[in-house]
């Protein structure tokens, strides 16, 4: 195992949580207008884990710039519903 011996329970609860993350299933790069500049955003096709359960959605990921965090998953959402249920991309 990588890491210290004292850190064995605190990855043994990274790793736990990780299971609970979406998996991405497609990924497609588009080019926005959106902020100052425009940005290059990641709209991707997430599935649950089987534990939480649900149906396939699409989020974005962006980032702004330099020294600027990383954004999302921002889920997204037409006529005011999440868009969800997503069988193609």
């Amino acid at each position: 195992m990588l890491g210290r011996p004292d850190c064995a329970p605190q990855l043994a609860e990274t790793r736990q949580s990780l299971t609970q993350f979406p998996t991405a299933t497609a990924v497609a790069l588009v080019q926005s207008n959106l902020g100052p500049s425009g940005n290059l955003e990641l709209i991707v096709r997430l599935q649950p884990r089987p534990a939480t359960g649900g149906p396939d959605y699409l989020a974005s990921f962006f980032f702004e710039g330099s020294g600027q965090p990383r954004r999302g998953p921002i889920n997204l959402v037409a006529d005011g519903q999440p868009v969800s249920g997503v069988t193609g991309f």
